[in-house]
Formats: C-alpha cells, structure tokens, sequence
C-alpha cells in the first residue's frame, strides 16, 4: 500500500510540474500595440536652374541610436557637391549637414562614422550614431513616428533631367544583405527604404522601393499574437482562456457556463463584452442590456427578439433570455453585435471568439500549437487545481 501510495505521490508531482510548465507557455505577457516596421525615404528637392538641389534622408517609425545607408548612382546624371561652392567634391563632410535630434529634455547628438562620398565609383555611405547629451527613459535611442526626423541633407548637383538610378548597395553579411539599417543601440534592423524624386522629372517608373526580406516570427511570438483578443470558451465549462489566461466565466457562481440549447450556442453577454473591453450596463426597470465597445453600441431587452446597433434595428430568432441571473444571448448575435469572428468546433464542442481581422485558423501554426495547451488548461482536472473555489 505506501509503495503504490508513492507512486501516485510521484506521478502527482510530475503532473504539478507538466502543469506549470505548460501555464507559462499559454500565458501571453500582455502584448504591446503593433508596431509600424520602421522605415527610411530618400527625398530629392526640385532642382535649381543649374541643376542643384538637396536629397535628404528622413527615418520615420523608428526606435534609433544609429542608422547605416549606403546608396549607389549614376555619376553620368548626378554628382555629389560641395554645399558652399557646388563643385563636384569627395569630402563627406563638406557634402553633407547632418542634423541633432533636440527635445525637452535636451540635445540628442549625432557623430557620422566611416562616411564616404565617391562621385568615381557612384556611391555614397553614410553611418551616424546618438551621442546622448540629454535625460531620457530610453536612453540613447529616441523614438519617431510618422512625422519623420530627417537625418541628413546631402548637396547634390543633376547633370541631366533623367533619373538617377539610385539603389541601396549590397553587402557581404548574410543578416543584412543589404545596406539599409536602423539600430536602437541594443539590436540593429533591416529598414525599408523609398526614394522620392520631384515631380518634375516625370518618370515612367515608380520610385525604388527596397523592402527587406524579414525573417520568420518565432513560435513564442505567433503564440502570443495570436492569443490577443482571442476568447476561448467550452460548452459546461465554467473556465475560459482570455488572452491566453485562465478565468473563470462568474467568480460569484461557477453555474454560468455556456451551453447548447436547441441547436443553438447560447454565451453569458456581459463576460464576452468585458472580455474584449466594452462597457456593460444593465437597467433593471425595463431589464435593457447596453453594451458600449469602441464605436459600437447595442441594446438588447430580456424577452425581445429586436436589437440596434449604434440605432439601427436588428432582430435575432430567438430572444435573450436571464439564466443564472445572467443575460445569454446566441453566439452568433454577439459576434455580429460586438463585431467579432466566431469559430465553433463542434467534435470539441469549443467557442473562440476573435478580432474579425483575425480569425481563427484551425490549421495555422500558432493555433495547432495552442489548442493543446488550452484544452488541457481548460479540462476538469487542471482547472480545478489553477482556480480553487474561494472558501
């Protein structure tokens, strides 16, 4: 008897850790809003009469201590100059102004490095890194959206009215195959570039556009995209994953559980709406249910078939209805209401609600991954043990 007693202590154990081990993968650090991929544009003014004008390098969606470009032209059409005297020239330094990145708190400074200008061989590269003079949380790096901060100006003199052929040059590290990158002092990025010519040069083509190869995200970061704003919820089953965490459904009464009811898939409103951060009011006197989410608002009443959205008159074929002192509509109302896609499994008798511009792929790498963990999180076994009844 104490040695099967050990033996099931033993397996107990094992299974705690299975457990915890699994719950730390399902669960999603909460997610930071999307970020735009940074990106770089090349702008060249309008000529003068005598064929002078500035190209300018602007960084925009970035997070930056540095940046490294390196372009290639046709020194047939174009010529790099001196900005005082507009003579052909090879000093980078009498070619380009660069320009300090100044805020509140101070004056973010920035030095180029190993720049080189050669009207010879049609190239220019330039490299400038943040000497940070002022206070800042982020430290050197400092943070631009789509206003732009433009880093350089480079004084450029056209031969021709014709285009320049300008590229982005290769180079030799398999990372970086090409020679476009922002760094943000920690790690360096491969940055889409654009070259904006005048309009004035009416060309055929567009502007060259280089767009990096990014690679593939990581498992742990598909997983953790793909929980946000998504809702899992098991037919009898007073648990739910939201946002890749175990919650349950009614902390007040573990009774509130979604269920079929007449071949239809019946899900307590106030939690789906909470769940996905609207604003639920219930008004007693006429039992109204208002739920306010983004730019959407609904109103149900208890009883009746007729709904709005945001004023305009819906009807559902079946009324919502109070059950466990909880207002339950049908699965396919609340996703249309809150603007949500719905998918159903039936063989796991499974509801995952999800942002509309992102549905639920049962054959998606992330979501094959997933639903292991959260199946097992939800099952009977491990829900009770993560969510203790409050005594």
């Amino acid at each position: 008897m104490n040695k099967i007693i050990k033996r099931l202590s033993a397996l107990l154990v094992v299974a705690l850790i299975l457990i915890s081990a699994m719950c730390q993968v399902i669960f999603a650090e909460e997610a930071a809003p999307e970020a735009k991929m940074q990106r770089a544009e090349f702008i060249v003014s309008e000529p003068d009469e005598n064929g002078c004008a500035t190209a300018s390098l602007v960084i925009y969606d970035s997070k930056f201590s540095g940046a490294q470009f390196g372009f290639s032209f046709d020194n047939t059409v174009l010529q790099l100059v001196d900005r005082e005297t507009k003579e052909p020239s090879e000093e980078f330094n009498k070619i380009a102004t660069l320009y300090d990145y100044k805020t509140d708190a101070g004056v973010h400074d920035f030095k180029s490095v190993g720049c080189k200008a050669s009207n010879a061989e049609g190239t220019l590269k330039m490299a400038a890194y943040g000497m940070q003079s002022a206070v800042s949380d982020e430290g050197a790096a400092i943070t631009i959206g789509e206003e732009g901060f433009k880093l350089f100006d480079f004084s450029v003199k056209f031969l021709k009215n014709e285009d320049p052929c300008f590229d982005v040059l290769d180079t030799l590290d398999r990372v970086y195959p090409k020679d476009a990158f922002i760094g943000d002092g920690k790690s360096q990025k491969a940055t889409s570039l654009k070259f904006v010519f005048p309009e004035s040069f009416n060309l055929e083509k567009e502007a060259v556009v280089y767009e990096p190869v990014l690679p593939e995200p990581s498992l742990k970061v598909l997983r953790e995209e793909r929980l946000v704003d998504t809702l899992m919820l098991n037919i009898g089953n007073f648990a739910a994953i939201d946002d890749g965490y175990l919650k349950v459904i009614d902390d007040g009464n573990r009774e509130v559980v979604p269920f079929i009811e007449g071949d239809r898939t019946y899900l307590p409103l106030r939690f789906i709406g909470e769940a996905f951060g609207a604003q639920v009011n219930w008004n007693p006197d006429n039992q109204e249910i208002t739920v306010a989410l983004n730019d959407i608002v609904v109103v149900m009443n208890i009883g009746k078939a007729e709904y709005t959205i945001n004023g305009e008159k819906k009807e559902m074929d079946v009324a919502p209805f109070i059950r466990e002192d909880r207002t339950f509509v049908p699965v396919r109302y609340i996703g249309e209401a809150l603007d949500k896609a719905v998918y159903w499994d039936g063989a796991l008798r499974l509801v995952i609600v999800t942002a509309n511009e992102s549905p639920w792929n049962p054959e998606g790498k992330a979501e094959k991954d997933i639903l292991p963990d959260a199946l097992l999180l939800m099952s009977e076994l491990v829900r009770d043990m993560m969510l203790p009844k409050a005594e």
